[in-house]
């Protein structure tokens, strides 16, 4: 039996697990979206360079997606292998800094972030070591996803 986290548990300065695990898709397809206990270590490593981030930036990191079920990535289209389903991963924006900049400093950086996707109106961030970086740049809106080895 699965253990959860309470969603008043702190995930650093920047969310608690209730809003790394909201989704209002989930709701909607009546899906459960807790964090289990066993992922709780992770979400915090993912919330903690973020926090860097956003320090280091001076800006503020509006989190529109992080924790997702298998079930729920794939209800979304998504891969139930993303790095959502390990807690290791956020979608959201900067309230003052584009998706572009934004994407291009953590790239230039030694931050634990293992893939950067820019989309057009958000960011994608991956926990993992700089080493094995990937980048990614969505250049049409809802259009795929290209590799590239820069973002300016």
């Amino acid at each position: 039996m699965n253990q959860f986290c309470a969603e008043a548990v702190p995930l650093g300065t920047l969310w608690t697990v209730g809003a790394f695990c909201s989704s209002e898709e989930a709701a909607s397809l009546g899906l459960d979206n807790r964090l289990p206990l066993a992922l709780l270590s992770n979400a915090r490593l993912i919330a903690g360079e973020v926090a860097r981030i956003c320090e280091a930036l001076g800006d503020e990191f509006v989190l529109t997606s992080g924790y997702r079920t298998a079930a729920l990535c794939e209800a979304l289209g998504s891969s139930a292998k993303s790095w959502h389903v390990q807690a290791l991963a956020v979608d959201g924006f900067f309230r003052r800094t584009s998706v572009i900049d934004a994407c291009d400093r953590v790239a230039r950086s030694g931050w634990k972030i293992r893939e950067i996707e820019a989309k057009q109106t958000q960011v994608h961030f991956a926990y993992g070591p700089s080493s094995a970086r990937i980048l990614w740049r969505q250049y049409v809106a809802g259009g795929k996803l290209v590799r590239v080895s820069q973002f300016l």
